[in-house]
C-alpha cells in the first residue's frame, strides 16, 4: 500500500503563460492554486474530504440555508476548458453555475457566480467564498503548517 501521489489523483489542471496554475480533483474540490513553486492555498485537498477552498450560497427568507456550490458536497457537474473550470448544479430550486477563469497573461483569476431561482418569490442571497492562504513554497507549507500559519495576518 502506498499513499497516492498527485499524478495518481486524476487532477484537472489549467495553467497560464506566467506559470499560475489551478488544479481540481474529479470530485470538484480545488486541489491547489500555485504560481511556480509558491502554493497560494495552504492545504491540499483530499479525494475523501475535499479541500478548504469553498464557495457557498447563503439563502435568506423564510427558510434560511447555506448551500455548497462547488466541491464534493455540492453534487455538481464539473467541466474544464483550457482557461477555466465550471461547476453546475441545482439545489433547493436554485440553479447555480460557478466559473473560475484564469487570465492568460496576468497573475489573475476571477470567479463568476450565476443563479436562477425557480421559486415563486424573491429570495435574498449572497455568495460566501472561503480560501485558506498559504503563500509559500510547497515544502515549507507542508513541513510545519502551524509555523507557516503564524506569519499570515488575515
Amino acid at each position: 500500500m502506498r499513499t497516492p501521489r498527485q499524478h495518481d489523483l486524476g487532477l484537472l489542471r489549467i495553467v497560464n503563460e506566467l506559470g499560475l496554475s489551478i488544479s481540481v480533483q474529479p470530485n470538484g474540490a480545488i486541489f491547489a492554486m500555485q504560481h511556480g513553486r509558491i502554493l497560494i492555498n495552504h492545504s491540499l485537498a483530499s479525494p475523501i474530504a475535499g479541500g478548504m477552498t469553498r464557495f457557498y450560497l447563503r439563502l435568506g427568507g423564510i427558510e434560511p440555508r447555506l448551500l455548497p456550490i462547488i466541491g464534493p458536497e455540492a453534487g455538481c457537474r464539473i467541466g474544464a476548458a483550457h482557461d477555466r473550470f465550471v461547476w453546475e448544479g441545482e439545489t433547493s430550486g436554485i440553479s447555480h453555475r460557478v466559473a473560475l477563469w484564469l487570465h492568460p497573461g496576468m497573475n489573475l483569476w476571477l470567479w463568476r457566480v450565476e443563479l436562477i431561482s425557480k421559486r415563486r418569490r424573491t429570495l435574498p442571497c449572497d455568495a460566501v467564498f472561503i480560501q485558506d492562504l498559504g503563500l509559500g513554497d510547497h515544502r515549507f507549507l507542508m513541513s510545519n503548517e502551524a509555523y507557516a500559519c503564524q506569519y499570515l495576518d488575515h
